[in-house]
């Protein structure tokens, strides 16, 4: 049996019911299974043999995609994959890298 991957999303702000849909569609697509009874834990099993780190290569993106078609940008993911080992993160286009963005738009020549 491979590594088993369990996940909690947390919304930092209020996301609308149709959005938290589409998020969790997306996370649906991609081969994860929502824990029945629990608001946002979710689980998925990577094939015997997948590293750990590989597996969290996965999971970030696949939460980073769910988000992004979402339009969720204001989140906190806890990860546990198999025995232990855990990581937090959030988002991967925060609002600080959107202005930095916006900030490298040439201004118009007077």
């Amino acid at each position: 049996m491979g590594t088993k991957a369990k996940m909690t999303i947390k919304f930092k702000e209020d996301a609308p019911f149709d959005k938290r849909g589409e998020f969790m569609g997306s996370l649906r697509k991609d081969g994860w299974e929502k824990t029945p009874g629990a608001e946002n834990i979710w689980t998925a099993t990577f094939k015997t043999g997948v590293t750990d780190e590989a597996a969290m290569n996965v999971v970030k993106h696949d939460v980073d995609r769910a988000s992004k078609k979402a339009d969720i940008l204001n989140y906190e993911a806890l990860i546990e994959l198999g025995d232990g080992l855990q990581i937090a993160f959030g988002p991967f286009y925060s609002d600080e890298h959107l202005s930095a963005r916006s900030n490298r738009m040439q201004e118009p020549e007077s």
